[in-house]
C-alpha cells in the first residue's frame, strides 16, 4: 500500500521505531508530502522531505485532516465543464474529457494552511 500512496500521514508518533524509518525513506524516495499530526514531536523538513508538522490534540486535528480531504474529494467530483458537451466528441477525447486531475501537492498544502487558519480563527471566536 505505501508504494501507492500520493501522501503520508502519521498521527501521534515519535519517529523512533523502523517502520516510520522506512515510510520516510519512501517518502523521500518518492518525494511524496508528509504530514505529522502530533502533541508534541515535529519532524524537520530537509530539501528531500516535504513535511508539514500540524501540532495539537487529535481530537482537533484529525477532524479538521477529515474535513480538508472531504472537500477536495467533492472538487473532484465536481463535472469539468469540459464534460458539458462531450457527445459529438470523438471518443478518445470524451475519456480524456472526463478524467479528474489529482490535485498538485502545493495546492493540497495551500489548503491545508488556509484550513488550519480559519480553525485557529474559529476557536479564537469561539473562545472571546
Amino acid at each position: 500500500v505505501l508504494s501507492e500512496a500520493d501522501v503520508l500521514v502519521f498521527c501521534g508518533t515519535s519517529f523512533s521505531v523502523q517502520l516510520t524509518d522506512t515510510a520516510l525513506k519512501r517518502a523521500r524516495d518518492r518525494e511524496l508530502p508528509v504530514y505529522n499530526f502530533n502533541v508534541h514531536d515535529s519532524l524537520a523538513s530537509t530539501p528531500r522531505l516535504n513535511v508539514i508538522n500540524i501540532l495539537g490534540p487529535a481530537a482537533e486535528t484529525l477532524p479538521q485532516l477529515m474535513r480538508t480531504c472531504r472537500q477536495i474529494m467533492e472538487e473532484q467530483q465536481q463535472p469539468n465543464h469540459q464534460e458539458q458537451d462531450t457527445e459529438n466528441q470523438p471518443q478518445s477525447t470524451q475519456v480524456q474529457a472526463k478524467r479528474r486531475r489529482r490535485p498538485s501537492r502545493a495546492c493540497v498544502r495551500k489548503r491545508v494552511r488556509y484550513l488550519q487558519r480559519r480553525e485557529r480563527q474559529r476557536r479564537a471566536m469561539s473562545s472571546s
